[in-house]
């Protein structure tokens, strides 16, 4: 039976299916639900037919942006790394600044020591 066919036995009244026997309603039974299996089967495939190329859209969306985004996280790294390597070498001119000026001091009190030596080894000879 073609579903044009079908449709107009599911349509009749009651009456025309009387005349048909058992084992023909039951064919008819499991022809409809063969019918509506397969046409909700399709509609479901279909569906994710749809959503299935919307996702290999997106993903190929997200792979054109990986290299870019791992070029960033590389390069954010490596200036990371320098700057953490680097670090050090910018706080030298800090220490010998100390240095000069710890040693200006040193000079400086050592110049003023003698001087007061003497003049304390002098007060106590006289």
């Amino acid at each position: 039976m073609t579903n044009k066919q079908l449709k107009e036995v599911v349509e009749t009244p009651t009456t025309s299916s009387q005349g048909m026997g058992q084992g023909q309603a039951e064919n008819l039974v499991d022809l409809l639900y063969t019918q509506r299996l397969v046409t909700n089967g399709s509609t479901i495939l279909a569906s994710h037919a749809q959503h299935t190329g919307r996702t290999t859209q997106s993903l190929r969306g997200r792979s054109s942006q990986q290299p870019e985004t791992l070029a960033t996280l590389l390069g954010a790294s490596i200036e990371t790394s320098l700057r953490l390597f680097l670090l050090p070498l910018s706080l030298v001119p800090l220490f010998f600044k100390r240095e000069i000026a710890e040693e200006t001091e040193i000079e400086d009190s050592r110049g003023q020591e003698p001087e007061l030596t003497s003049q304390t080894e002098y007060t106590l000879v006289r």
